[in-house]
């Protein structure tokens, strides 16, 4: 290899004969001349046998810190420890919690988590909103467990060497619980639970589909009950006085006692100057961001669910037949009927028997 000396006309070339491509890098300092080659190491070093692969102590594998305005949730709480501490058997013990988004699914799951984090030898939690970022927090769970005994092979492993490993770890050891925190399809996860042997797999998911076929039976999270939505908003902007106390129930009907909502807007309300018990800003944003998403999921899918969805918010938030859809342009009962499927598996919608009515037949949905 010859380096150019345009620049440098009273110094001779400097020749070297270089590594072969991809295998070597060449660097020249032009005013000294000084040259450094790095060469490819060798082979990658494999993972650690991952059944000899201790926990490490301290390791902490939440998001960040639970609420310390939580209130409503007992029941889902005591619901969620049932389903995953008594279920007994061979194989690893899962649960779903789905609700619309904003309900506080993911809250839920923190809460459980960090009451419960010392009966489990591993809490990790992994954002799960595609393929791609469920491989990415399991390849960040080998890094955590196998840097302290290999640093370089941990940082070596791709994403996909590094999945499969902890999978193996997961397989090999118990007493671990390892949260999905938003999954959008059961086909995203499945292929995990099915390779593992023990230990408890938290989900939460905006989907009310496909779950049963894993013989997961779902949590529902519903909205808060106003008394605990009021709660809520008192706990966060301070206990209400005679002057006050009609405006926090106006501001919780307002949000619909979306906990995300009343969160975003109770914590406006208390860092904002001169703000008085109405809607804040940032709950508005969020909000809508939330939604937006699920409304661009929805169209994605199917484009109709999108237009019955924007049709059915023209009307009162009040029981509605289905037949009203029935004279949509260009699309017939089972088109319809598949997209209010979807609407219903998102948790946007509701659909119940109206009471029957002899004079009339049987019950209309």
């Amino acid at each position: 290899m010859t380096t150019p000396s345009a620049d440098l006309p009273d110094l001779p070339d400097v020749r070297m004969d270089g590594a072969a491509r991809d295998q070597g890098r060449l660097y020249q300092a032009a005013r000294d001349q000084t040259i450094n080659q790095i060469t490819q190491q060798g082979p990658r070093r494999p993972l650690p046998e991952a059944s000899t692969v201790k926990v490490p102590v301290g390791l902490a594998g939440l998001p960040r810190r639970p609420a310390a305005a939580f209130v409503g949730r007992d029941t889902a709480l005591t619901a969620l420890r049932q389903a995953l501490q008594e279920e007994t058997g061979p194989g690893v013990i899962s649960q779903a919690v789905l609700g619309l988004g904003g309900v506080g699914k993911s809250e839920l799951a923190l809460q459980y988590a960090h009451r419960h984090r010392q009966e489990y030898r591993l809490v990790w939690w992994i954002d799960a909103d595609g393929p791609e970022q469920i491989r990415a927090g399991l390849a960040a769970l080998t890094r955590a467990l196998a840097c302290g005994i290999d640093s370089v092979a941990a940082e070596q492993a791709t994403i996909e060497e590094a999945a499969a490993w902890v999978l193996s770890w997961l397989a090999a050891h118990p007493g671990w619980l390892v949260i999905f925190d938003n999954v959008d399809e059961v086909a995203h996860v499945e292929p995990y639970l099915g390779r593992l042997a023990h230990g408890h797999v938290l989900i939460t998911t905006r989907r009310d589909i496909g779950w049963r076929h894993l013989r997961i039976n779902p949590l529902r999270l519903e909205l808060l009950s106003r008394p605990a939505a009021i709660a809520l908003l008192a706990d966060l902007i301070g206990p209400p006085d005679a002057a006050n106390a009609d405006a926090l129930e106006e501001l919780a009907e307002h949000w619909g006692d979306l906990p995300l909502a009343l969160t975003q807007a109770g914590a406006y309300i208390v860092r904002t100057p001169r703000t008085t018990l109405t809607a804040g800003g940032d709950a508005e944003r969020v909000v809508t961001k939330v939604l937006t998403l699920s409304h661009a999921r929805i169209h994605a899918v199917n484009p109709l669910a999108d237009h019955v969805l924007n049709l059915l918010a023209c009307y009162a938030p009040d029981h509605l037949p289905c037949t009203v859809l029935d004279r949509l342009p260009h699309a017939d009962q089972p088109q319809i009927d598949e997209a209010l499927a979807l609407l219903v598996s998102y948790n946007l919608i509701t659909l119940t028997p109206s009471p029957a009515d002899p004079a009339t037949g049987p019950p209309e949905d």
